[in-house]
């Protein structure tokens, strides 16, 4: 047999043919559709050319328009990717296709090169997108490779059978990725059982000849052998060989041996003329079908948008528009943009959440199907506005988001000067407004300061003119207009050559070329500014009504020409009508030419044209044109486009925001737009101005109304704003909304039908509406009117409200529209005034003023007569009256001016006054406008929850931390039993705008609780539980437990907190982690605590984060030479048996009511079983306490388990008294007694009533301390109260505690009062369990932290640490407790003295702290070396009691004076802290002084070695003089005469403490007793075993100056030696001699401080004062012993000048009755006075 020879050729023709007809088709739906295919070509390869120019010619042949872009054999890569990019971009483009192979020189990446072309622009279905759409079967959606889709076409025609393929088996031979690959998957996925054959299949022939289908793509000439071929199988040949002839020609042979296989096959294609010509023609189907179906995709009726709309949260009542526009977290714009068809190229984002369209869209959209275009207006409102905007909004939210469908809601952009006045923003209102409202209300994407600018360059310039031209001759302004260039012409610019047309002269390039006369006319535009004919002015975009009328050109330079002018709003300005009515760039450049600033003298129109600055205004408002898209609070967009003012100008949105919706939203869209005022004004200027300019024709109107507006209509009481509401408007009165009904509301319609288009009447709902009132309305509209008029509540409820009402407009839509306009152009201006008069006001006729009919005489003349009529007067009512409510009727419309806006194309007739300025009210919106100080940046919060089985990163690095010896210990994943793994170092990683809670979730179950908590199956409702887990109390039917509480935080407050982070890390350049974050710079920011305080504490999605931060847990963590996981490890090992047991046993008393620590099995058991293990084996000495669990407990509702317990370590060994937990609770009984001493003294009369009462709440206190309030409050308080605490430290404990006492004080003195009148038999339990109640009590948060805040200067730390000290002290005197070193690195903590509190060993290494405490284990006794540091220690303060009994006996002296007799004012002995100088010349001579006497010394605490010459090496205990602290890191200092820097934390400074100390605090008692100080010091200081020396010294003193410092502090051991006391008082003595004798200090022989001088310099660094209260001996026993002695002894002891006698006791007044050793001992433990190392 003879195959059958298929000719290629022919059916590519028939292919191109149908293209061809489908493409007609297309043109005659679509006027102005086009195709265009773009062709790269890199090279000039000859056989590329000729492929390239066949794929031309089919292209032109069925009218395919083409773009070849050839590029230069040196190409590379970067120029090949950004012609590809342009060609992506241009709209116009719609198949690219890349000619192989390229010709270049340079290596190009032939893959990345493809896949570089759009994927709907990839003809030839190269990219890896339609590759593999291709091999998953989709079809659909595929660019089908040419050369496989005219193969698979080439069978079909040739067997006549579409469905040949299916059950064949089909043999491609060549696996290329061209046509091999793509055929297999072609044929496959037509149902063919398809083999892919290449050079390594074996045994290929016997393959070859089983196909029924045989497409052959290998490579090599003439390869297929008939004998490979199945007799009768279809066989295509793609392969191209080409063989040089000897005769020079060039013949071309397939893959097939042709002449072999005709013999054998049924059909099988030639070579040329078979595939060839179909991949072409393919090609040329492929772009045709892209540009369908991208550029008609939308038009087409079944096409709708992939919008998700976004939730709205309805809250009742309804809170202020600017809270719910924060409640929403707006779509990304790009997303929203992708949603609706705009494509990337298309979009310009302004930040996040605007961005303007290019008008591009409209290229591409070009003939398609438009939307239904609706307008919403209103009749004429009250002063308080009905809220057409509102309905614009929810209209367009309830169809796109509840009716599905495509709808663009087209809004006008707001001025700044309302927002900033009094009607304020204008984004609507409710539920149904754009968001964000900020963005929306103020300087959007920048258009209306573009405006203002342009707007103002034209006035600039004209006035710029009028000075150029009044002071310069023809000649001189001719030559600097039209300067000569080098080559003596006088080039003009466009604009010049447009004015020579304009005046009929000849349009000639060089000025040189026009004669004198013409020179003169061309350059000077004699603007008539005598005969106030200038109409340009200047505008702002804010209400200023001193910028009503004002006078420009005083300056000096202007020379005397001065002339009246005057600001107008920027909104008003006709550029601004302008664009809103250009239908393109070049349309608003050539209104921009025809705007008319003013006349000449002559009366003929200066132009824009004629300054030649019009080209310079476009520029400014080049970006203007493109609308601004934005979104709704349901997520459905919005185009913010241009705001012109209803009054002067039109008063609609732009032409071009309403085209570009119209296409984006299909054939069955709506785009919803609104007409500003009253339908009498703002819809009659849209039908008869804006739809004249467009060209559009709208489909229904939309008449806004309300009960309260009807009213008023109907002849209700004037409605004033900012005035309460009259009676009638908030209580039901039918008959006055029966008469608003049929009067104004009934003309409105009527104006609406004139234009022949459906209205449909919305009824705004109000909470005062009466169901009665609203059926009279809508009854009415249907029997008068013949309309439907629908309820709306979108205010209320978004969208979902206003579903009655937008199935009411799309069956109005349905209807059809007869639209006409009101007047013909053609008539003359006073008519059009007439038609609007009568037919829309009602009025009889109209009356034209002088001057106005004057103006439109010249109009007519200068031939501005086919514009239309741009009316202006009161919004308030139909007529030009604003009292004249209802519907007036036969009155006379005044029109007093008539102007001209030719740019905009319209008159503007004016009826009554018209302000263009508007001005400030007494109390305008900016009052009650502010901002954080820190600025936001626009981020929006992630809810970014971690997997359950998240990998953490704590393992990542546990080898490196343990010794070599404890590898095996590592604790591996089954220690958790499949649990979530420990992630602190996850989260630590983490970006800190991820949130590990659903954001302002709202109150819902669960929701504040960290997922890890919570079961994969409920076996309860999660309604019984609150927000973080706990059950609900039993239900009385009172409580919804589904209603939504507030939430935890808002978005606005994550934000602050969010930014105020990032503003503090703003060195940060990569993205900014919770590990980069520098706690210490957030709390130095004085906003912080304010944060804190007023502004819902920190943010709950922050919370895991934030509180090791502040606590110091993050620290802990990552400086501890141990981790977490083998803590765990060993407790499970080597735990004490018997706390395990405890802990067991309190697991499910922990929290019982919490559902995830209810039961053995439940998800938080595991980890705080884990957390209180762990705790319990680091810290051996204290074990367990249940108190412990509970605070564990809610700190594993926020925090992940490892910094749980990190966070606990801090609480144990940073931020409370270790003891705390201590078996003993010593911490907490000292804490407890602390509170009660500070109940004492801010609450006398609660005290006093506890104590009558015998009301001891030790219990109740003891439970709040210990669990850090953690019994006392909810979850929401006390989270509130822990921000604070790990803020501030514990000193907040007590104030919170005080302040919950305080807020209930006169509601427990009042129980007080009646237990002591009633017969009950046990007030004192009343009153325990009423205290023990208050906490439960405590509503909110906010009043108790702001109590809490008061007590901040009164209940200090330096207190708290003072007050520990005393009563840890009182409570530890009668015990043999040890005094220890608390920390590792043998340094004292700064709070309290502690109790021995040891971490348990997981290294082998030494440890000081280790040894230190070994040695306290020794017992010590009486016969210890004296060296010995602890011997040492008593012996210095047995010597420091006695001077300091001395120094009281004379303040008791000073006390018991007769006030009268010896000073003129109480005796104070108390030390003033406070900076006091005469004068600051005084204060800089003493400081100055005393850097240069050298005071300032520091001890080394640590060796630090030489390493160079720059070095200064010392020794530990060295005294260093200081020479330079620049450096805060490294000091310079000087030791035995050689200087050099060292580092600063290796020493400590001598008397830095004292820093701030006054040096004036002697000032403080009388100058009277000096006299007595003098005499009685020697004497007195004799009790403290002074020698006759310093009765030497302080003989000598008394010549010196009485001004003593505090800034020198006295070392109790110079040089390794014990100071007696007369050693410490001469050093006293000589530093003042140093420090006073070179400041010239006066000398006035007064010694009346010296004592207290010395005791503040010897003890105030140690904590001792002068309130004898404060001492660790009891208060009341001092008193007593005080007072015995002064009546008793006071002759025996106390001599008549004060001296203490020698048989007085010398022990002095403090130890009375208490041994030596026992007071020594006491000292030591409770002052901590002296290190061990000393």
């Amino acid at each position: 047999m003879v195959a059958k020879l298929i000719n290629g050729t022919a059916i590519a023709q028939e292919v191109l043919d149908e293209v061809a007809e489908k493409l007609k088709e297309t043109r005659a739906k679509f006027p102005g559709f086009s195709v265009t295919l773009a062709v790269v070509q890199v090279g000039n390869r000859s056989d590329s050319t000729v492929y390239i120019s066949k794929k031309l010619e089919k292209a032109k042949q069925v009218g395919v328009q083409s773009e070849l872009s050839k590029l230069g054999t040196d190409c590379d890569e970067f120029e090949l990717e950004s012609v590809i990019e342009r060609l992506n971009n241009d709209p116009h483009i719609d198949g690219i296709i890349v000619q192989l192979p390229l010709d270049t020189v340079n290596k190009i990446d032939v893959e990345k090169i493809l896949d570089k072309i759009r994927p709907e622009k990839d003809v030839d279905g190269l990219t890896r997108m339609n590759v593999g759409k291709l091999a998953r079967g989709e079809l659909d959606s595929a660019i089908i490779p040419c050369t496989p889709f005219g193969c698979l076409r080439l069978v079909q025609k040739a067997t006549g059978d579409d469905n040949f393929v299916q059950g064949k088996r089909v043999v491609v031979l060549g696996r290329s990725k061209i046509v091999g690959a793509p055929a297999a998957a072609l044929f496959t996925w037509n149902n063919g059982t398809t083999t892919l054959c290449h050079s390594r299949t074996q045994n290929i022939a016997q393959v070859c000849r089983e196909a029924d289908i045989l497409i052959v793509a290998i490579g090599q000439k003439q390869m297929i052998r008939g004998d490979w071929i199945k007799p009768g199988a279809v066989v295509i040949d793609c392969g191209i060989n080409v063989e040089e002839l000897s005769n020079g020609k060039r013949r071309l042979f397939g893959d097939v041996n042709f002449n072999e296989a005709k013999e054998v096959a049924g059909y099988i294609t030639p070579v040329p003329g078979g595939v060839g010509p179909m991949t072409v023609a393919m090609l040329i189907r492929n772009t045709v079908e892209q540009a369908i179906s991208t550029k008609l995709k939308l038009g087409q009726t079944t096409d709708k948008w992939a919008l998700q709309p976004l939730e709205l949260h309805i809250k009742s009542p309804v809170p202020p528009d600017i809270s719910i526009s924060r409640m929403q977290t707006p779509k990304p714009i790009d997303r929203l943009a992708f949603e609706i068809g705009i494509r990337q190229e298309e979009l310009e984002a302004y930040g996040h959440t605007k961005a303007k369209v290019s008008l591009k869209v409209l290229e591409r959209f070009e003939g398609c199907a438009e939307g239904k275009y609706v307008v919403v207006a209103g009749i004429n409102p009250t002063p308080l506005g009905e809220g057409k905007s509102t309905t614009t909004i929810g209209l367009a939210q309830c169809l796109s988001a509840h009716l599905g469908k495509n709808t663009f809601a087209c809004v006008r952009q707001p001025s700044q000067g309302p927002t900033f006045g009094v009607k304020g923003g204008a984004a609507g209102g409710g539920y149904s407004q754009v968001i964000p409202m900020e963005e929306f209300n103020l300087h959007l994407t920048g258009d209306i300061h573009a405006i203002s600018q342009a707007h103002n360059l034209i006035a600039a310039a004209l006035d710029a003119r009028i000075f150029h031209e009044s002071t310069q001759s023809d000649t001189a302004l001719f030559n600097r207009l039209a300067p000569k260039n080098k080559e003596g012409k006088r080039p003009l610019c466009d604009a010049q050559r447009r004015r020579l047309a304009r005046l009929g002269f000849p349009v000639v390039d060089d000025g040189e070329l026009l004669n004198t006369e013409q020179r003169r006319y061309f350059s000077r535009l004699n603007l008539d500014v005598e005969g106030n004919a200038i109409f340009w002015n200047r505008v702002v975009d804010l209400n200023d009504r001193f910028l009503r009328r004002i006078e420009i050109g005083h300056g000096p330079q202007e020379k005397g020409h001065v002339r009246s002018s005057e600001f107008a709003i920027s909104v008003s300005s006709e550029l601004m009508a302008i664009l809103a009515l250009c239908t393109s760039f070049s349309d608003l450049r050539d209104r921009i030419r025809q705007i008319v600033v003013g006349n000449d003298r002559d009366g003929n129109s200066v132009t824009v044209d004629d300054l030649c600055v019009a080209g310079a205004v476009a520029i400014l408002m080049k970006d203007t044109v493109k609308p601004n898209l934005m979104q709704t609070l349901e997520g459905t967009p919005v185009f913010v486009h241009a705001g012109p003012f209803a009054n002067i100008a039109h008063g609609n949105s732009s032409i071009l925001a309403d085209r570009v919706a119209l296409k984006l939203v299909g054939s069955n869209g709506f785009v919803i737009t609104e007409a500003g005022f009253g339908a009498d004004i703002g819809m009659e200027k849209f039908f008869n101005i804006k739809c004249r300019s467009s060209g559009l024709l709208p489909n229904a109107v939309v008449i806004v109304a309300t009960v309260r507006a009807l009213k008023m209509h109907g002849g209700g009481p004037a409605v004033v704003a900012g005035s309460p509401l009259p009676f009638e408007y908030l209580n039901p009165n039918v008959d006055l909304v029966r008469a608003g009904c049929s009067s104004n509301l009934r003309k409105q319609v009527e104006n609406a039908q004139h234009f022949g288009v459906p209205v449909v009447v919305c009824l705004n709902r109000f909470g005062s509406d009466s169901e009665e009132e609203l059926a009279v309305v809508v009854d009415g509209c249907k029997e008068q009117f013949g309309v439907d008029a629908v309820v709306s509540e979108h205010w209320a409820m978004g969208g979902k409200g206003a579903i009655k009402l937008a199935k009411s407009l799309i069956n109005a839509c349905e209807k059809p529209s007869n639209f006409k306009f009101l007047y013909s152009l053609d008539d003359p201006i006073e008519q059009k005034m007439r038609i609007i008069a009568q037919k829309i006001y009602g009025a009889k006729d109209i009356e034209m003023s002088p001057e106005a009919r004057k103006k439109a005489e010249q109009f007519c003349r200068q031939g501005f007569l086919q514009f239309p009529v741009c009316m202006a007067k009161t919004h308030l009512s139909l007529s030009h009256d604003p009292t004249k409510k209802g519907a007036p009727k036969d009155f006379i419309l005044p029109i007093r001016e008539i102007r001209l806006s030719v740019g905009a194309g319209f008159f503007i007739c004016i009826a009554g006054e018209i302000v263009l300025m508007p001005g400030l009210a007494t109390r305008p919106c900016f009052f009650d406008m502010d901002i954080d100080p820190i600025p936001l940046k626009g981020f929006f919060a992630t809810f970014l929850p971690l997997p359950v089985n998240s990998g953490t990163g704590v393992f990542e690095s546990v080898d490196s931390v343990f010794d070599e010896n404890q590898q095996d210990d590592v604790v591996d994943d089954r220690v958790y039993d499949g649990e979530e793994k420990i992630d602190a170092e996850a989260e630590a990683r983490m970006e800190i705008i991820t949130s590990l809670f659903p954001i302002c979730g709202g109150g819902k179950p669960f929701s504040a609780v960290r997922r890890r908590l919570l079961p994969k199956y409920f076996e309860q409702p999660e309604e019984l539980f609150d927000e973080f887990g706990f059950r609900l109390p039993d239900l009385d039917g009172t409580v919804d437990p589904t209603a939504e509480q507030m939430p935890l935080e808002s978005s606005s407050q994550r934000m602050h907190w969010l930014a105020l982070i990032q503003n503090t890390h703003s060195q940060v350049e990569e993205a900014l982690t919770w590990a980069n974050v520098d706690i210490k710079q957030i709390q130095n920011v004085p906003r912080f605590e304010q944060m804190l305080l007023q502004e819902g504490g920190i943010p709950h999605s922050l919370r895991p984060f934030l509180w090791p931060l502040l606590c110091g847990a993050l620290e802990k963590r990552s400086k501890s030479p141990f981790v977490y996981a083998k803590i765990v490890s060993k407790s499970e090992k080597e735990g004490a048996p018997s706390v395990n047991v405890q802990i067991e046993k309190d697991l499910l008393r922990t929290l019982p009511s919490h559902y995830s620590f209810s039961k053995a099995h439940s998800p938080g058991i595991a980890p705080l079983r884990r957390v209180l293990r762990a705790l319990a084996f680091l810290f051996p000495e204290l074990g367990y306490c249940q108190g412990m669990g509970l605070v564990v407990g809610d700190l594993l509702l926020v925090c992940c388990e490892e910094n749980a317990f990190w966070i606990m370590s801090c609480l144990i060994e940073d931020l409370l008294p270790s003891s705390y937990y201590s078996p003993s609770l010593l911490g907490v009984r000292v804490d407890e007694r602390l509170l009660r001493h500070l109940v004492q003294v801010h609450m006398p009369e609660l005290t006093e009533l506890m104590h009558d009462l015998n009301a001891d709440i030790s219990m109740v206190i003891a439970n709040w301390l210990i669990t850090l309030l953690a019994s006392a409050f909810p979850p929401r308080i006390l989270f509130r109260i822990w921000d604070w605490i790990f803020a501030f430290g514990s000193a907040v404990l007590f104030r919170i505690i005080l302040s919950m006492l305080k807020l209930n004080e006169e509601k427990l003195l009042e129980r007080w009062r009646n237990a002591k009148s009633s017969s009950s038999s046990d007030p004192g339990s009343e009153l325990f369990a009423a205290i023990s109640r208050l906490s439960s009590e405590i509503s909110g948060v906010e009043d108790l932290l702001e109590m809490a805040h008061s007590f901040e200067f009164s209940v200090t730390d330096h207190l708290i640490k003072e007050l520990r000290r005393k009563y840890q002290a009182v409570i530890t005197s009668g015990t043999q407790m040890d005094v220890i070193i608390d920390h590792e690195d043998g340094s004292f903590n700064e709070g309290t003295v502690k109790q021995k509190v040891t971490r348990r060993k997981l290294h082998r290494t030494t440890s000081v702290v280790r040894r230190i405490f070994q040695q306290q284990q020794h017992v010590k006794d009486d016969n210890e070396n004296e060296d010995a540091p602890r011997r040492k220690n008593i012996r210095q303060t047995e010597l420091l009691l006695d001077l300091r009994n001395a120094i009281i006996q004379i303040c008791a002296h000073f006390s018991e004076c007769n006030e009268k007799e010896h000073c003129e004012r109480q005796i104070c002995t108390q030390a003033d802290y406070s900076l006091g100088f005469d004068s600051t010349k005084e204060r800089q001579i003493f400081f100055t002084t005393r850097n240069e006497v050298g005071e300032r010394k520091a001890r080394a605490i640590a060796d630090f070695e030489q390493e160079d010459e720059h070095d200064l090496g010392f020794h530990r205990d060295n005294i260093i003089q200081i020479v330079s602290t620049e450096d805060e890191h490294c000091w310079i200092g000087e030791l035995n005469g050689r200087r050099g820097w060292f580092p600063a934390k290796f020493v400590q400074v001598v008397g830095e403490h004292c820093r701030n100390y006054c040096i004036k605090g002697d000032e403080v008692l009388s100058p009277c007793i000096a006299e007595l100080v003098r005499e009685a010091v020697s004497n007195g200081l004799a009790g403290t075993k002074c020698g006759g020396s310093i009765g030497e010294k302080v003989g000598h003193l008394a010549e010196n100056t009485s001004r003593l410092t505090l800034s020198t502090t006295f070392r109790l051991d110079q040089d390794g030696r014990v100071l007696s006391p007369e050693e410490l008082l001469i050093w006293a003595i000589h530093s003042i001699n140093c420090s006073h004798e070179p400041a010239n200090a006066p000398l006035d022989g007064k010694f009346r401080s010296l004592v207290i001088c010395c005791e503040l310099k010897l003890l105030m660094q140690f904590g001792f004062n002068f309130n004898v209260d404060s001492e660790i001996v009891c208060a009341e026993e001092l008193k007593t012993t005080a007072a015995a002695s002064s009546t008793n002894d006071k002759k025996q002891n106390i001599g008549d000048n004060g001296i203490v006698k020698e048989n007085g006791d010398k022990k002095g007044l403090l130890r009375n009755g208490i041994p030596l050793k026992e007071g020594v001992r006491d000292l030591l433990i409770k002052h901590h006075l002296f290190s061990w190392d000393i």
